[in-house]
């Protein structure tokens, strides 16, 4: 063979090499980042279920100490929101949190004041 064949073949088969290695350690680097994201995410995620775990035996607290008090439930659920920071949460884990009151404790409320105030209007 040609010494021109030789080398060209040599500057091949070294391109070959080095594209092969640059690939292989992108693969490695892209692999490292996402086990660094899945541990990011992990993290959060134990760090948000930390809030929602208190936040919700909070809440607990709130239904049993205001037992049938709409409006002493809604001001504990306010407080708890302020002192927990579920403001911090994603949607995931908002959607996690309890509630001290429903619905069909502030329709029963808002009749039962309806009523109270008829009866102070005659």
């Amino acid at each position: 063979m040609k010494p021109i064949v030789i080398i060209t073949i040599a500057v091949v088969c070294s391109v070959v090499a080095v594209l092969g290695v640059l690939i292989m350690l992108q693969g490695v680097a892209t692999y490292q980042a996402q086990v660094a994201l899945n541990e990011y995410y992990e993290e959060e995620d134990r760090k948000q279920m930390i809030i929602v775990n208190a936040f919700n035996t909070e809440i607990d607290r709130c239904l049993t100490v205001f037992e049938g008090n709409y409006l002493a439930k809604e001001q504990c659920e306010k407080n708890a929101k302020k002192s927990f920071d579920v403001w911090k949460l994603d949607d995931s884990h908002t959607q996690k949190l309890k509630s001290a009151t429903t619905y069909e404790e502030l329709m029963s409320w808002m009749s039962e004041n309806s009523k109270r105030l008829q009866g102070l209007e005659n």
